[in-house]
């Protein structure tokens, strides 16, 4: 597909949502709460429901409407971190550190279908699991190598599925191998930051949208100020702003690195198409390239593909028009990896941005004078899964509750080196990740054009 055509295809924020009927007005008055959240993402969202359910009054601020940054452009896998991501936690699986991140990715799973059951969020969830899948026979090894890490730490949801067992469980297949997640599985991320979106609301806190924070003053109470004039005088506030966080509140450019991802969805499959494709439990699939492919088959028969490039803007800028370097490798690659939906074409391209971590865990802490100003930012691109299970541990941990969690990531937080130093440090690895993977690719379409 040409990149006019893709850009005739580009919509805001998504696929997946539009702008609420029942848009919140902006702050533009004088008010006090307990707590402010900043951010009316996944992140800020679940932190807003768990304060309420501690009885905290809670005030949510946010610069457009509910989801419309990453939450609600993201490909819909509701799964902890996988593939690579998890193999590099996995280096040394006996230890006490590869043991509490097993346990974090395990309650983050949890919360989330806690949180979909509890309030009764209608968003298409098909618990089939994730499959993190192996298209070259090189990268089989790796995969084996990470089950078993994966049990050494005592996490026993992975399991190995060798090219048998995808072709008994209908796997499409240029998928020859994987490691299978149980335990999550598949969503549609519009409906669900809707759905929480109606709970926090229907909960008591106060949602204000289209409401641009311009400034946070760092007294004993905090005091958040809107660009539309309002403010929110707090005991607390909480920052859950994402990747945007460096360039609209000017905090955390050296602590997280704005970076942009893309992704596709086709027409409805025919009946003849999806027949052809097989995959009847339609497990999210992640490929096992340095920089993954995703893949999920919707509720409506479409078929959604997400990430294989990635953008990193100089300064932390959030860029939002449309960029060929994000949708024309994946319209390329759904080609290749499906040949039997030759016929079918693209409905729609989109891209988010997301915050990118030294640790590729998330930032969290607390900052100003009095310590009162909480952060939980950085979810490196995983943000449907760990945001439940953060979400939970903010709420408590501002209520004054101790968290395992919280304690567990507090840890980690490092800090990128400058610019121009992380720009061209970032540009070169992404580079080398490229050329690693067009290398498998290239060998992969040489050995299908043999068969």
């Amino acid at each position: 597909m040409t990149d006019e055509r893709l850009r005739s295809l580009f919509v805001r924020p998504s696929a997946f949502l539009s702008e609420p009927a029942d848009l919140q007005g902006p702050l533009d008055s004088d008010l006090s709460a307990d707590v402010v959240v900043i951010g009316g993402g996944y992140a800020g969202l679940h932190t807003a429901l768990t304060l309420c359910q501690l009885d905290f009054d809670v005030v949510l601020v946010e610069q457009e409407f509910c989801g419309f940054g990453a939450s609600g452009r993201n490909g819909g896998n509701l799964v902890g971190p996988g593939g690579k991501e998890l193999r590099k936690q996995m280096k040394t699986p006996s230890s006490e550190d590869a043991v509490n991140y097993v346990r974090y990715v395990e309650r983050n799973v949890e919360r989330a279908k806690q949180v979909i059951s509890e309030y009764s969020i209608d968003c298409d969830f098909n618990e089939t699991g994730t499959l993190y899948a192996s298209p070259h026979p090189e990268m089989e090894k790796e995969t084996r190598e990470l089950v078993e890490s994966c049990r050494r730490a005592g996490y026993d949801r992975l399991e190995f599925w060798d090219e048998g067992k995808t072709r008994e469980r209908g796997i499409p297949a240029v998928f020859r191998c994987g490691a299978h997640v149980r335990g999550g599985g598949t969503i549609h991320p519009g409906k669900y930051v809707l759905g929480l979106r109606r709970a926090v609301i229907e909960n008591g806190v106060r949602v204000f949208e289209r409401s641009l924070v311009g400034r946070i003053e760092d007294n004993r109470r905090v005091v958040v100020r809107t660009s539309a004039g309002g403010s929110v005088t707090a005991d607390r506030a909480v920052i859950t702003t994402g990747g945007f966080t460096p360039s609209t509140l000017g905090m955390f450019g050296d602590k997280l690195a704005a970076f942009h991802l893309g992704a596709i969805e086709t027409e409805p499959l025919t009946d003849e198409q999806r027949a052809s494709l097989g995959w009847p439990n339609r497990e999210g699939i992640g490929t096992w390239h340095y920089l993954l492919e995703g893949y999920r088959l919707s509720k409506q028969n479409t078929l959604v593909c997400d990430t294989k490039r990635v953008m990193i803007p100089y300064g932390n800028r959030v860029v939002s028009a449309y960029a060929p370097a994000l949708s024309v490798p994946l319209a390329r690659n759904f080609r290749r990896r499906f040949p039997t939906l030759r016929d079918v074409k693209i409905a729609h391209t989109w891209h988010g941005w997301c915050g990118l971590t030294p640790s590729r865990l998330p930032i969290v802490g607390q900052t100003g004078r009095y310590a009162n100003t909480y952060y939980c930012v950085g979810f490196n691109g995983h943000g449907i899964t760990p945001t439940a299970g953060m979400g939970y541990s903010m709420g408590r941990v501002v209520a004054g509750q101790p968290d395992s969690h919280y304690t567990y990531i507090h840890g980690k937080t490092k800090s990128w080196p400058p610019e121009p130093l992380r720009w061209i440090g970032a540009k070169t690895f992404i580079r080398w990740l490229e050329m690693k993977d067009a290398r498998w690719d290239r060998d992969l379409a040489a050995r299908q054009a043999q068969s």
